[in-house]
């Protein structure tokens, strides 16, 4: 009995002495910020936009109410705008679970080193956040209501995802933005991000719905992700294009999947191959006391997803597509070089770390004038590409002319 007394005894001081969760915050007086969009004012201020997910308690009480809430705020800094917020907030901002950066236009020219300084500073913020230059402000493309998602932040991740399939546009993390903004032998490319106008729905609805979305004042607009953007020494110099920025992926970025579509003549007609990999090495050469950059892309598991020829595939039809495939590439890769030395000055592609590995006394010759040797550097392309197997089906589906 005695024992049992002494055991109940010392159960009740150890529960008093148990610690509970001093300074603990519940969920329902958060704000989770889910995007961050970072511009700069023409008076040289900071201002910082924030979409946040405000966790409501009972959601059936809440309706068709947004959760999501779109704050501002600006300061001479970007800790400021970020303290500043909190006068505007209805509940503690947490960046914690932040996910995407949008850096505006303006800002991404004027300079974007010191805003990743303050960002990797920041203990809540995630180094592998997506990270994207605007085409305008990133307060105007926050501000943009979600499609199909629940909250715009959704959408954007989503869009991002399908990234490797369509092969056309380029994002990377903070983390790999910042990495590159400290390589002496490499510029950077990150996400191009823009708002596009149009009149086509993207979801289906009932009639009145459908009257309300027609509306010549109801809002058209809908996030695009497409290209890439260009930034020498910190500094956003211009933007690639869809097909320009495919360019830059196939020498920088092997092993991701595409469609090509070439025009092979009238007997052979259109035909669609899909890139399921590719590799790309970049080899220096010296010739003549010259540097010559040589870029050799090979992608052989290759299959045909359309034909809209009238002939069998053989043997002669499957390397006129494998020719007419390859000469697009090797286009688009010269597009996206002529662009990114020309116009831009930027090694985007890793020239200078093909040299720097490969060449490294040369290299050291050239530092310091990488730029100008990059910019009159000549590059060679010797592009293989095959063709595994015509699709599931060999013979294209040709109709009878006498079939009804």
């Amino acid at each position: 009995m005695k024992r049992k007394i002494l055991v109940l005894i010392l159960t009740a001081i150890m529960m008093t002495m148990q610690s509970g969760c001093w300074g603990k915050l519940e969920l329902n007086e958060i704000g989770l910020v889910r995007a961050i969009g970072i511009d700069l004012e023409s008076d040289g201020h900071i201002k910082l936009t924030v979409l946040a997910i405000m966790p409501i308690g009972d959601p059936q009480a809440s309706g068709q109410r947004s959760n999501t809430w779109i704050g501002s705020a600006t300061g001479e800094s970007i800790s400021e705008a970020q303290t500043n917020l909190s006068r505007f907030a209805p509940r503690k901002i947490v960046f914690y679970h932040n996910e995407i950066i949008l850096v505006g236009e303006e800002l991404a020219k004027s300079g974007v080193v010191g805003i990743i300084d303050s960002l990797l500073r920041e203990r809540a913020i995630r180094y592998d956040s997506y990270f994207l230059a605007c085409e305008g402000t990133a307060h105007d493309l926050l501000i943009t209501p979600a499609e199909i998602d629940k909250s715009l932040p959704e959408e954007i991740e989503g869009i991002i995802m399908q990234e490797k399939d369509w092969n056309k546009s380029k994002t990377i993390t903070l983390r790999e933005f910042a990495i590159n903004l400290k390589t002496k032998y490499r510029c950077s490319v990150a996400g191009k991000i823009g708002l596009e106008i149009n009149n086509q729905r993207s979801f289906s609805t009932f009639r009145e719905s459908a009257l309300k979305l027609n509306d010549e004042n109801t809002h058209k607009g809908r996030i695009d992700i497409e290209g890439c953007a260009v930034f020498r020494g910190g500094q956003l110099v211009g933007f690639l294009d869809r097909n320009e920025a495919r360019g830059y992926k196939w020498i920088a970025h092997p092993g991701e999947r595409s469609v090509v579509t070439v025009t092979c003549g009238e007997n052979i007609g259109i035909a669609s191959v899909r890139v399921v990999g590719y590799s790309t090495k970049l080899k220096p050469i010296v010739e003549n006391g010259r540097l010559i950059m040589e870029v050799r892309f090979e992608s052989k598991n290759n299959e045909l997803q359309h034909y809209g020829g009238g002939s069998s595939i053989d043997a002669r039809v499957k390397k006129k597509i494998e020719e007419k495939a390859a000469e697009i590439i090797r286009e688009e890769m010269k597009n996206a070089v002529l662009k990114a030395q020309t116009v831009y000055e930027a090694d985007i592609f890793g020239f200078g770390e093909a040299v720097y590995r490969s060449k490294p006394e040369l290299w050291k010759s050239i530092e310091d004038d990488w730029r100008k040797v990059y910019t009159n550097l000549e590059v060679r392309y010797n592009v293989d590409f095959f063709m595994k197997r015509p699709g599931e089906i060999s013979d294209p589906i040709i109709l009878d002319e006498n079939s009804g």
